[in-house]
């Protein structure tokens, strides 16, 4: 049976029939037998090529935040809100809450909540989105949103430094305390009142990311399975 391995930051390579690291900060490569690595395989959702194309620029000063799930969600993401609702005054916030299941959400300085299915969309409408050095991000890159990314563990940082390293990103540090909370949202507030570094972020993400690595990816596999398949037949009529 071929055998595809996924892997993240280049991290945990074993023995397969094809590895995909669609990581930024890999060193980029396609063999389509052996391997396919960098951003163009990242693999996101499909609705996120949909938007990416539907995309305008936005009307209203909205930022969107999103970190992931788990508690810290819950302890940092109100003290951020708070920070830069103090630095942007009348400033939409959009806050996604994860997918852990809460029957009560903390209370917001300004914004508000958003349900997970309602991500998508406010990313892709977002001004400036404010997110963890995870999937969001490459999301977030392909829609041509301007971003500060944030690490909400260590090993988030590789990630976070190369998107700024490439030019896609604001690396707004290590997210773990009120200290640092507040110098993300000086971050975010000081992009917000930049248009021309907006405008540089989101054509460097959009160029970098372009939201195609899922189909790509099938296509590879197609090849692969393709590939065993005249090998069975080869070695059935020998």
């Amino acid at each position: 049976v071929p055998v595809c391995t996924i892997h993240d930051a280049g991290r945990r390579r074993v023995a397969a029939d094809l590895v995909i690291d669609g990581s930024v900060g890999v060193a980029a490569g396609r063999d389509e037998r052996t391997q396919l690595l960098g951003p163009a395989f990242a693999v996101l959702d499909p609705g996120v090529r949909a938007r990416r194309r539907d995309r305008r620029v936005p009307r209203t000063r909205r930022v969107c935040i999103a970190l992931g799930g788990g508690a810290h969600v819950f302890a940092l993401v109100p003290m951020l809100v708070a920070a830069l609702a103090a630095r942007a005054p009348g400033v939409d916030i959009r806050v996604a809450r994860g997918f852990v299941a809460r029957t009560a959400l903390p209370a917001l300085a300004a914004g508000q909540w958003l349900a997970p299915q309602q991500l998508g969309e406010a990313l892709a409408e977002a001004e400036v989105a404010i997110v963890a050095g995870g999937v969001t991000a490459y999301e977030a890159c392909a829609l041509g949103t301007p971003l500060v990314a944030v690490a909400v563990t260590p090993a988030q940082h590789p990630t976070v430094a190369a998107l700024e390293a490439l030019g896609a990103a604001i690396d707004g540090g290590l997210l773990q305390s009120r200290a640092s909370a507040e110098q993300v949202a000086e971050r975010a507030a000081q992009l917000l009142a930049a248009p021309a570094t907006q405008r540089r972020l989101a054509a460097t993400g959009r160029a970098l990311i372009d939201g195609e690595g899922a189909y790509r990816v099938v296509a590879a596999l197609r090849t692969l399975a393709a590939r065993r398949h005249a090998q069975r037949g080869a070695t059935h009529a020998a």
